[in-house]
């Protein structure tokens, strides 16, 4: 006891309750650090160091409630075809929080699709009232089981409305088609709820080619434009039935009456047969050859085999070979004819130019052409008959001189204006037409000369005309006469 009286003395201030009390406060904290090691460094004290714990229960409450949104989304599409799929994704074990969100987004997705497939089946029905009633029962339905039960309640209309729908078809002959709307009508008979929306799909489509085809048809077989000089005749359907029912848009249209598809329908009228036939169109009815005996009746009648052209040569007399002979033969020998006409061209010269157009008189059914060795062999004929115009011209132009005394005497820069011309000109008429004010011109310059023979003036105002075709050089030779003429008066 004295001993311990000894310590406490020496601590001077310090009391015995005061080391007591800090004892117990320093046995509390060895206990709560012990605490704090066990839980991994938790404690009221220190609810910072808890943080981890907390967000990682929060995340699970979080993808839960995400969980039971999905579900929901899920549920509302049971019995459609993609249900099972989506309810595999929400079941994963480590789903995502990404893959809920896009699962969720495929679920609602689908069922504002299945919504727009109901409403597109309804538009069969004719019923207004009707229609609209259903598409309010559509728009707030909440399920993919809502949707099918609505459309066990329109079907039945539905498909009556459909097999009237079928009736309607506008096939070209309603007596020609007759067994194809009847066996339309049988399909749309056996149509079933899961069925139906395939089977409208194909009647819907099948109307629309039907209206595209037979419009496709009416279009490309279309005269009209044409000069009626020049145009088909096209024989009276019911006085010349046969004849009528012959001609190629009608034999198209005949095809049509069997076909029970969009797509077969489609196939009728081909891009390379419309391709081929607009440009044969083009071939006969060129105004390149505008200017020879090939005329407007000339083609009317190569328009009217036109209006035969079937494309898979059923009518031996009607065959692609046979339209290429016709239309190349018919042309030629107008061209040939043009090239002779233009007699101030040489034998020589005459006979090359025509040398370079071939002949398929005696090769009527064995020529071998295609269309495309048909075109090339027009164009070159075109360029012939042009080739030998424009030469003509030329020709005549050379003859422009002052005097018949002074032959070599010419008004170059007017000779080299209207060469110009010449070499500029694209048809035979604008050839023909310089041609011909060439030889008027040659005329024209002599007279004016005659009157003033050796005025040197006189002959560089014509050389210098100003002109921008033949007709106003024409126009300014014959202001220029009336001057010269009306000067000689006043001296």
């Amino acid at each position: 006891m004295k001993k311990y009286k000894k310590i406490f003395s020496g601590l001077g201030l310090l009391s015995i309750t005061t080391l007591i009390g800090a004892g117990v406060v320093a046995c509390s904290r060895t206990e709560k650090t012990k605490e704090i090691e066990n839980n991994g460094g938790a404690s009221e004290n220190n609810p910072g160091s808890n943080e981890n714990s907390g967000s990682e229960q929060g995340d699970k409450k979080d993808l839960t409630a995400l969980k039971k949104e999905v579900s929901e989304a899920v549920e509302n599409l049971k019995n459609h075809p993609k249900y099972n799929d989506l309810k595999a994704k929400l079941e994963k074990a480590d789903v995502t929080e990404e893959e809920l969100n896009t699962a969720k987004s495929e679920a609602n997705k689908l069922l504002q699709d299945s919504k727009a497939e109901v409403k597109k089946s309804i538009e069969v029905i004719s019923d207004e009232t009707k229609k609209a009633e259903l598409i309010k029962k559509i728009e707030s339905a909440t399920n993919y089981e809502t949707l099918i039960n609505i459309k066990g309640e329109f079907f039945p209309l539905a498909k009556t409305e459909l097999s009237k729908k079928v009736e309607s078809l506008e096939y070209p002959d309603k007596e020609a088609s007759k067994e194809t709307i009847e066996k339309l009508k049988k399909e749309v008979e056996a149509l079933t709820i899961e069925t139906y929306e395939a089977g409208a799909k194909k009647i819907n489509e099948l109307a629309a080619a039907l209206n595209v085809e037979i419009k496709e048809i009416d279009e490309l077989f279309d005269f009209s434009k044409l000069s009626e000089s020049a145009r088909p005749v096209e024989p009276d359907q019911k006085a010349k039935k046969d004849e009528y029912n012959s001609l190629a848009k009608n034999y198209f249209k005949a095809k049509l009456n069997t076909l029970e598809s969009a797509t077969d329908v489609s196939k009728v009228i081909t891009d390379e047969y419309k391709a081929k036939f607009n440009k044969y169109k083009d071939i006969i009815n060129s105004d390149k050859f505008n200017g020879t005996e090939y005329n407007d009746a000339r083609k009317k009648g190569l328009n009217g085999r036109l209006a035969k052209f079937y494309d898979d040569d059923h009518d031996k007399a009607f065959t692609e070979g046979l339209l290429i002979w016709n239309i190349y033969e018919t042309i030629r020998p107008r061209v040939v004819n043009k090239i002779k006409s233009y007699s101030i061209i040489t034998d020589r010269e005459n006979k090359y130019i025509k040398s370079k157009i071939e002949t398929l008189e005696a090769k009527k059914d064995n020529h071998g052409w295609d269309i495309n060795k048909l075109e090339m062999e027009i164009n070159k004929m075109a360029e012939s008959v042009l080739e030998a115009a424009k030469e003509a011209a030329t020709l005549n132009v050379d003859k422009i001189i002052y005097k018949d005394s002074e032959a070599s005497k010419k008004p170059d820069k007017l000779i080299t204006k209207i060469k110009s011309l010449i070499s500029n000109t694209k048809s035979i008429v604008e050839a023909d037409k310089i041609n011909e004010d060439a030889k008027t011109i040659v005329t024209k310059v002599k007279e004016i000369i005659n009157l003033k023979q050796d005025d040197m003036e006189l002959k560089n105002k014509i050389n210098d005309l100003d002109a921008k075709n033949t007709d106003e050089i024409k126009a300014k030779l014959d202001t220029l006469k009336t001057e010269v003429q009306n000067s000689l008066k006043k001296s």
